[in-house]
């Protein structure tokens, strides 16, 4: 099927982004969102984080959380997955360990570590230390269970983001999974990504997406794309 002629988008990216000379369709599952609810960030390592959440929620869901890690905004989005859960006994809130999809640097766990100072001394088992906290934020809970899949061609491509061409809209700030192809055109592990931009192609059903990914490329995967 062929598409429009894409709309030119200004480059202004912190990484140029190269046209993708791959042709084949990758598929993209949305990840739906649940809510918004409180949380208290325990403690946190460049790798995982503690949370207090007003409600349960399971092991394996995804739970992006708004953390002051950024030095030119309030704050950042993470996304975590949920390793354990444990309801704590006043029935109103429950522990929840889990790991970031895309581990903190230490310029953004030290600012972390500034604006929430620690509360009590470690006696730490984990090999990265977990500063300890109380820092209350909204935690929007998205669910692990996707819609999907739909098609989409890959525009052009860097190791921090991507752009497509899709047969339907998603939201910017829609979480997806997006399934690309690797060597042999097979398609490879799911990549987690947010849209950051979309508009629609002039005189088509197509939709130009722009996308960050969570966790960066690898250059094999994106030495097979360009």
């Amino acid at each position: 099927m062929a598409f429009a002629a894409a709309i030119p988008v200004a480059e202004k990216r912190y990484q140029r982004r190269m046209p993708s000379k791959v042709k084949t369709r990758c598929r993209l599952n949305r990840m739906a969102e649940e809510g918004t609810w409180l949380a208290m960030v325990r403690n946190v390592s460049n790798q995982g984080i503690g949370l207090s959440i007003n409600r349960p929620i399971k092991v394996g869901m995804l739970v992006a959380i708004e953390l002051p890690t950024n030095p030119l905004e309030t704050s950042t989005t993470r996304l975590i997955r949920v390793k354990r859960v444990q309801a704590q006994p006043d029935g109103k809130w429950w522990s929840v360990g889990g790991v970031f999809a895309k581990n903190l640097t230490q310029i953004e766990l030290d600012l972390l570590r500034v604006r929430t100072p620690n509360i009590v001394p470690s006696a730490e088992r984990r090999t990265t230390v977990r500063h300890t906290t109380r820092l209350k934020r909204p935690v929007p809970v998205i669910r692990i269970i996707e819609e999907g899949p739909w098609l989409a061609t890959i525009r052009n491509v860097s190791i921090r983001g991507i752009g497509l061409i899709a047969e339907r809209p998603f939201k910017p700030g829609t979480y997806l999974t997006i399934e690309l192809p690797v060597a042999g055109g097979k398609l490879g592990k799911a990549r987690l990504l947010k849209i950051t931009h979309l508009s629609r192609q002039k005189d088509s059903p197509w939709w130009v997406l722009g996308g960050s990914f969570l966790t960066r490329l690898t250059p094999d995967e994106y030495e097979s794309l360009v």
